[in-house]
């Protein structure tokens, strides 16, 4: 069996990045997987920070920055929340786009409603004249 390289085996670990289509709870798994064989002293510490630096989200990045007491697993509870949130969101966003799609944009000038919309009336039947050939009086 080969020995293991343990400066191999901490350099993957820090190349691992949260990927779009991966949730936080997948990420810290993948990560605690990768973790068991770099050897860490203080394994969660190492997580806390692997995360804090190639997390997806820039929201929890910046929340777990602004406070240094964060636990991993406050930072993973956090996390959590920030998903969740944006997913509710998106949602939210989607369906008000697509009401949205037939008005102009709100910079836009709408004219047309104050345009007269000039319709011709069509007469009633009784007060239809049919052309009728007058004899001038006057010229002979």
């Amino acid at each position: 069996m080969p020995k293991k390289n343990l400066e191999y085996e901490i350099y993957i670990f820090r190349q691992a990045r949260q990927t779009t289509d991966e949730t936080l709870d997948q990420y810290h798994t993948r990560l605690r997987k990768l973790a068991t064989t770099c050897e860490f002293t203080d394994a969660d510490r190492e997580i806390k920070t692997q995360i804090i630096q190639s997390c997806v989200s820039t929201r929890l990045r910046r929340k777990a920055l602004r406070d240094s007491t964060l636990t991993l697993s406050a930072l993973l509870a956090e996390g959590r929340s920030v998903e969740v949130s944006e997913k509710q969101a998106k949602g939210i966003e989607k369906s008000l786009a697509a009401i949205k799609i037939d008005e102009k944009p709100p910079t836009e000038i709408d004219d047309s409603v104050n345009v007269i919309q000039h319709q011709q009336r069509q007469q009633p039947p009784y007060a239809r004249r049919e052309a009728v050939e007058r004899k001038c009086y006057y010229s002979g």
